[in-house]
């Protein structure tokens, strides 16, 4: 049993509940894989890119949603707190549409888009974290994405793969992200294969 292993008193429950979701992390781990594979598809074949990656995200989020609710049950959040989330990742999604276009179009020296990422991925994981406290992982990713926002001053920036360039470092950092959240559930709440 590790340090943070149950046995859990309830303060630690209710963190451990109302930060759930976000430990939730192979959730993330098949839309990282599906952000990859459209990542190198794209320049190949944008349509093909597009259907992996729906199909990442439509069968494997589900998958691995309803295996957290078999062996470690739900927590049902708020709908008032679901509605916040999802107009916040709509915006999310419309200012990095708007950042990789300039990106795309624009060719500066410095990433726009990934900058942003790394910023929003840092607060997002910082909001999430608060109760348990992020950890060094946590503070990695965004900063790696953040130095990879300077890859077209490194290389130059005539016709540096933006979107591509985007797309696999941020699907390897939700990959990333996914795998470290659910070794952090599993060292929380117990092995639910170990007898």
């Amino acid at each position: 049993m590790s340090a943070e292993q149950l046995p859990i008193d309830p303060q630690r429950a209710r963190a451990i509940a109302q930060e759930f979701d976000m430990l939730q992390g192979l959730i993330l781990v098949p839309a990282g894989i599906g952000t990859v594979f459209f990542g190198v598809l794209y320049p190949i074949s944008f349509t093909t890119g597009t259907l992996l990656l729906l199909a990442a995200i439509g069968l494997g989020m589900p998958l691995t949603t309803s295996w957290y609710a078999k062996h470690y049950g739900r927590v049902r959040t708020s709908r008032k707190r679901d509605a916040a989330a999802a107009v916040i990742a709509l915006l999310v999604i419309a200012a990095h549409l708007v950042a990789l276009g300039l990106d795309h179009f624009e060719q500066l020296p410095v990433m726009v888009s990934l900058l942003l990422a790394a910023v929003v991925l840092w607060v997002s994981i910082r909001v999430a974290a608060r109760r348990l406290g992020m950890r060094a992982v946590d503070h990695l990713v965004p900063a790696a994405l953040a130095v990879a926002a300077l890859g077209p001053l490194a290389v130059g920036t005539g016709e540096f793969p933006a979107v591509p360039y985007f797309f696999v470092l941020t699907g390897t950092g939700l990959v990333i992200l996914g795998f470290a959240w659910h070794h952090r559930l599993v060292n929380l709440l117990g092995d639910p294969h170990a007898a």
